[in-house]
């Protein structure tokens, strides 16, 4: 049983490495494997031919990786289907207020897509971003490792500065509140500038970006 034991060690070993089969998927592998081996013993007079039976009706490590990999990869369209419902979602609440384009606040949104937008270049250059966002929502070429690293830095960078643009402009709508508090009139204005810019900065940050940083992670998981 000790080479049989050591079979095993070698074989999810070779599982692992291949970064697409999770510890927990490997064990409910290794008792069908072994479930198998139990059967082929019955059939086979030798240890090793009885291994190479099991290892044959469970699936090679290649096959088995393979099959696992195609569940990860997300196609296009179900990305396109999670998109759709956050936004549906956000529509819908949206409409059920009494004033729904009391949610659209021109000069707060522009204000965050500038500085998330201007930052990205400035730190990466248009290209880099652009193949960025086009190795997230497709594709299923090979990724190496380091290139994934450079790629999710976008992301990294775009979720950061998603955040700091609607805290940013949130502390702006304080500044114009404070300069008009003797006129209540402006203090709405002031304060909608506070809660818009600080909304649009999560929904970039959490539905945009970790979003697309998620779906490269999960694409170079897939392919490697």
């Amino acid at each position: 049983m000790h080479s049989l034991d050591q079979r095993i060690t070698a074989w999810r070993r070779a599982l692992a490495a291949s970064g697409t089969v999770q510890d927990w998927q490997i064990t409910e592998l290794e008792d069908h494997l072994l479930t198998a081996f139990d059967l082929a013993q019955e059939e086979f007079p030798s240890e090793a031919l009885a291994w190479e039976a099991a290892l044959e009706r469970t699936g090679s490590i290649s096959v088995i990786t393979e099959e696992f990999a195609k569940e990860q990869v997300m196609s296009p369209l179900s990305k396109l289907a999670g998109i759709g419902i956050t936004v549906g979602m956000l529509a819908f609440v949206i409409s059920t207020g009494p004033t729904p384009i009391v949610f659209l606040f021109m000069p707060a949104l522009l204000f965050v897509l500038a500085l998330v937008g201007g930052g990205l270049v400035a730190s990466f250059g248009p290209s880099k971003v652009l193949r960025a966002v086009n190795a997230s929502l497709r594709g299923s070429s090979r990724l190496e490792a380091a290139e994934v690293q450079t790629l999710c830095e976008v992301f990294d960078r775009g979720y950061r500065l998603a955040w700091m643009s609607g805290v940013v402009a949130c502390i702006a709508g304080v500044i114009q509140m404070l300069q008009v508090l003797s006129d209540p009139t402006q203090i709405g204005p002031g304060l909608a500038t506070c809660l818009h810019g600080l909304l649009y900065g999560a929904l970039l940050a959490e539905v945009v970006f970790a979003n697309a940083r998620q779906w490269l992670v999960v694409r170079a998981r897939a392919t490697s």
